[in-house]
């Protein structure tokens, strides 16, 4: 699945979406989102990119915000690579080629999840105000939110 491609599944959750390059545009991005109180809360991660892989940007991930759930992308599956990122904080993962229907499914139950913790904390119920981004498949990232 293409960054455009993955970027339209998840406009169709009702997310802004923007797409990096790489795993150090999308750090930049998830830092500056922080920055401005509007932190990530989902992430898929592709396991290989250029500059920072996978695994580090997950690790930085949820080292910046525990609150952050990281979908793992992989094409070079193995048990202990995998294992690794569920013990680095992975909330789940997909396996390439990825199922459009697996991706909507995957990234809206975290939504979900997402809006019930925000409405946990803050007593509200709408929850709308969850900021996530992605790094998909192809060595490339894209950056979403819920719209508000």
């Amino acid at each position: 699945v293409s960054r455009s491609v993955l970027a339209a599944l998840l406009e169709r959750l009702g997310m802004r979406v923007g797409c990096a390059e790489s795993g150090e545009e999308a750090w930049r991005s998830l830092a500056r989102a922080q920055a401005q109180g509007d932190p990530v809360r989902i992430a898929l991660v592709d396991q290989r990119m250029p500059g920072l892989d996978g695994l580090h940007l997950l690790k930085t991930a949820k080292g910046r915000n525990a609150w952050t759930q990281v979908i793992f992308i992989t094409g070079h599956s193995s048990l202990d690579r995998l294992a690794e990122a569920l013990e680095w904080g992975a909330s789940d993962y997909l396996l390439k080629p990825i199922d459009r229907q697996e991706v909507l499914e995957v990234v809206g139950q975290l939504a979900r999840r997402c809006a019930r913790w925000q409405s946990a904390i803050t007593g509200n119920k709408a929850g709308s105000g969850c900021r996530s981004w992605a790094v998909s498949s192809a060595a490339t990232a894209c950056l979403y939110s819920p719209s508000r």
